[in-house]
This record gives C-alpha cells, sequence and structure tokens, in this order.
C-alpha cells in the first residue's frame, strides 16, 4: 500500500497502457464526490470487522474516529497514511463486487478508470459502479466523471506536458455533463416558432448516418435529432433513432418523453414499430439500471405504444433485485387495459410482491374486477395487512372516506 512506486502518476501510466490495448476502445474516468468527508464509519467498522480484524482494536479506531468528527458518523482526516488505509478498507466491497460481474477497471484512493470495449458497455458499467457506491453512501464527482474513446485519451496523454490554450480544441467532446449528474433533459420541452424554423431544415437522415458512424454520440447530436425529428413531424426514421439510444442511453427518458407528448402525430403503423423497439429492449433476461425500465414501462404502457403482453411478462420474470420501484411502476403501465383473466393472475401474485407492488395489485383489482368478485378479497386484505395503513385504506376506504368522497 505504500510503494513509494504507486502513486498518481504510475496510476495515469497504467491507464494508458491499458488503453493502447486493442480491445479497449473506451476509458471511464471518475473519482468519489468528497470521499473522505463522506465515508461512513458504521460502514467502515463493518468492513473491518468482516475482513477478521480484532474486534477491540476496531472498537478503539471508531471510538478515535467518532471523536475526531465530533460523534458525526461520516468522515476521516484527510492526509495521513492511517486514513490511507481505512479509506482503502472502505472500497475493498466495492472492487470486488467490480470483479465478480467482470468490469475491467484500476483505482488508486478513490479514482477510478474503467476499460470497456464499446460505448454501451462503458455507460453501462459506469452506472453499476454509481450503483454500488450509492449502497455505501457514496457518489462520483459529476464535474469529473467522463467517457473518452481510448484514442482521445491517449492523445490528451500526448500533449498533457504541452501549455494548454483557451481554444476549443482541446476541449474535450465526450464529458460526461449530464444524465449521471442529473443534468440530462429527462423532459422534452416543447419547441418555440423559432425553434422548429431552426430544426425542420435540417436532414435526419444526414444526422442518423453521423450518429451510427461515430463510436460514441454526444448528448447534443441526439437532442439535435429529436428535435428535428419532432418539428419536421416526420417519424419514419425514428426507429433508427431509438437504437442509436444504445450510444447514449440517459437519453431514453428524453425520447420517450418526446414520443409520449407527440403520440397523436405519429401514424399507427410507425407507432407498432416504436412499441417492438422498446419491447425488445425490455429484456428480462439480461440486467437493465432501474431508471432505463422506467423509461421503457412508461412508453410501453401509454396507449398510443401499448404491450401488454410484454408488460406482464417483464413483471413475471422480474427478479427481485432490479430495483426499488420497477415492479410498482411495471404495474402501473398496465393500468391502461387489462382484463379479468390478467387482473386475476396480479392478485395471484400479490403474497409474494413487495409493499409498492401489493398497493398497485389493490388498485388493480378495485378497477378491473366487479363488485361480487374483488369485495371478499379486498376485505382479507384491510384484515391481514391492516399494519399497512396506506394498503389498508386503498382495499376498503374507512366509512368516513367513502363518505368524503361522495
Amino acid at each position: 500500500m505504500f510503494n513509494r512506486r504507486y502513486t498518481i502518476t504510475s496510476f495515469h501510466q497504467r491507464t494508458s497502457q491499458i488503453a493502447k490495448k486493442q480491445k479497449v476502445k473506451f476509458i471511464v474516468s471518475c473519482d468519489i464526490s468528497n470521499f473522505y468527508d463522506r465515508l461512513n464509519l458504521h460502514r467502515l467498522e463493518n468492513s473491518l470487522l468482516s475482513f477478521g480484524c480484532d474486534k477491540n482494536k476496531v472498537k478503539t479506531i471508531n471510538e478515535l474516529l467518532f471523536f475526531w468528527s465530533n460523534r458525526d458518523s461520516y468522515g476521516l482526516p484527510v492526509g495521513s497514511n492511517g486514513s490511507r488505509i481505512l479509506a482503502e478498507a472502505s472500497l475493498v466491497g466495492v472492487d470486488n463486487y467490480l470483479n465478480k460481474i467482470g468490469v475491467d477497471f484500476i483505482r488508486f484512493v478513490d479514482d477510478y478508470r474503467l476499460f470497456a470495449h464499446d460505448s454501451t458497455t462503458a455507460h453501462y458499467w459506469l452506472t453499476l459502479l454509481i450503483e454500488r457506491l450509492w449502497a455505501e453512501g457514496l457518489t462520483i464527482n459529476k464535474s469529473k466523471t467522463k467517457i473518452e474513446s481510448s484514442d482521445i485519451y491517449q492523445k490528451k496523454q500526448s500533449t498533457n506536458d504541452k501549455p494548454k490554450s483557451n481554444n476549443d480544441e482541446n476541449k474535450n467532446p465526450f464529458k460526461i455533463i449530464a444524465g449521471y449528474g442529473g443534468t440530462v433533459p429527462t423532459k422534452f420541452r416543447e419547441l418555440s416558432a423559432k425553434d422548429i424554423e431552426v430544426y425542420k431544415v435540417k436532414s435526419i437522415p444526414d444526422l442518423i448516418r453521423n450518429i451510427s458512424e461515430s463510436d460514441f454520440v454526444e448528448a447534443e447530436k441526439l437532442i439535435e435529432l429529436i428535435k428535428t425529428t419532432i418539428s419536421s413531424g416526420n417519424f419514419q426514421h425514428i426507429v433508427d433513432t431509438i437504437q442509436a439510444l444504445e450510444k447514449y442511453p440517459q437519453l431514453s427518458l428524453y425520447v420517450v418523453d418526446a414520443l409520449i407528448k407527440h403520440a397523436d402525430n405519429i401514424s399507427s403503423e410507425i407507432a407498432e414499430s416504436i412499441k417492438k423497439a422498446f419491447s425488445n429492449k425490455l429484456d428480462s433476461n439480461k440486467y437493465i439500471p432501474e431508471y432505463l425500465a422506467l423509461a421503457y414501462t412508461r412508453i410501453l404502457g401509454h396507449l398510443k405504444y401499448y404491450d401488454k403482453e410484454r408488460l406482464l411478462q417483464y413483471f413475471r420474470e422480474l427478479r427481485r433485485n432490479s430495483g426499488a420501484y420497477i415492479g410498482r411502476a411495471t404495474l402501473e403501465a398496465l393500468e391502461t387495459l387489462l382484463t379479468r383473466e390478467d387482473t386475476i393472475e396480479l392478485r395471484n401474485a400479490f403474497d409474494r410482491s413487495d409493499l409498492w407492488e401489493k398497493r398497485q395489485i389493490i388498485r388493480l383489482v378495485d378497477k378491473f374486477l366487479s363488485e361480487e368478485e374483488k369485495r371478499p378479497w379486498l376485505k382479507n386484505v384491510r384484515y391481514i395487512d391492516k399494519e399497512d395503513c396506506f394498503m389498508a385504506e386503498t382495499a376498503m376506504p374507512s366509512k368516513k372516506a367513502n363518505k368524503k368522497k361522495k
């Protein structure tokens, strides 16, 4: 750990060596935001104990850290070798997770470098890292997070010693200024008349060709393509746009919102193609980040693009580690239109569902089953799950609530 040859300089040198490998096409660079300040002391204590450290020594270290942090549950002193040891220990679980799922990476303290063979994998691995850090109460530094091609990275490294100019030539076009930091637009804002005049003269095929020929796509290019499509009213190439999202998946929410808001302008034939494109993306056999799964279920639950069978199948095969809300969101998407048989199937899944899902299943039963069929079941739910006041009131509203409703 205190090898003098293992420094931030050697870390960058090693990154450059790996970047030259033929299979490495993209490099993800990121570090942890306020790492030492945000390190949770309780989690650190549990990590040290899980490594088999002496309990008395761990307790003494913990008491000392709490004293220095004024009894706060967060924070390590910055700069000491002792803090470095503890900081490294706190990230062992994250490193083990990344190794287990096959992420190619190296780390120096809180600095991560991920090496991917394509842009889709780069985004995917970055999402997994963010989610795992979040479980430790940590977040990435948005301003320092970027994905860039290995060629660009190597060119930057070769010019690091040269004076930097203020022109745009040295600007990194692949810096992640959005998406993971919450600044990529997730909602489509309606265009002004002036915007429409600017975008409708652009060539959609040319924009798509430029995107398809690029290994990595800037967010602005995809946004420009969507705005051009909306301005022209020409949705013939929209499936190509949906496929291009593989190169910048964070914009899926933005594209979905645009397609929903302009559903009336889309023909039934094209809507069917859009439905198939997103149905193919909602694959239960592979991991999908929750924010993407939410986008896919949202559009497939819209009446114009409704795909009941795909949503039902996705809910049936939903893994318990898919996300905290995706099961409920899938059931909400199904609320558009269900048959009695569909509702009974979902009702039978009630006992093995989580709390969020149970509440929505109650809503579906109440909406799609007849009074005679639903009343005994709802009454039973209220009796069994009376500890959850929200679920109980949804199942069988109290007399006071019914009177107010009337």
